[in-house]
């Protein structure tokens, strides 16, 4: 009898649990913890500005493209999905990740950073 008891009550505890709505809040792209420590280096393509670069040289393979960009003073080498590009022409893009120590085969040279873009556009100017 004693057992039955506390198979109810068990029971009853399961029962109010399961139909207990649970609020986890809105999904966030940021991490909450990340804001407050100020550490959002992970959240760079979530929280990066839009960037204008024009493209001063281009090697344009199959697949994917390298091109020197310069962003106002820095100038910098980009890896991009192949597509139609000009050099001296102005392109924006949003987001990037960073690789490191990039060999490329055809050119014969090791690149210290290229940066990963996926997508490039042209601007109107």
């Amino acid at each position: 009898m004693k057992i039955m008891k506390y198979y109810f009550l068990y029971f009853v505890i399961i029962l109010f649990s399961c139909k207990t709505k649970t609020d986890i809040g809105k999904p966030s792209l940021v991490d909450d913890k990340a804001q407050k420590t100020g550490n959002n280096l992970d959240l760079e393509t979530v929280q990066s500005p839009i960037i204008k670069v024009r493209l001063e040289k281009l090697y344009s393979r199959e697949k994917i493209s390298l091109l020197q960009v310069r962003d106002g003073m820095d100038s910098y080498w980009m890896l991009s999905p192949a597509k139609e590009l000009h050099e001296g022409k102005n392109y924006l893009y949003k987001g990037r990740l960073l690789k490191l120590d990039y060999f490329d085969k055809e050119l014969n040279r090791k690149f210290d950073t290229v940066y990963l873009v996926h997508n490039l556009v042209e601007t109107l100017e």
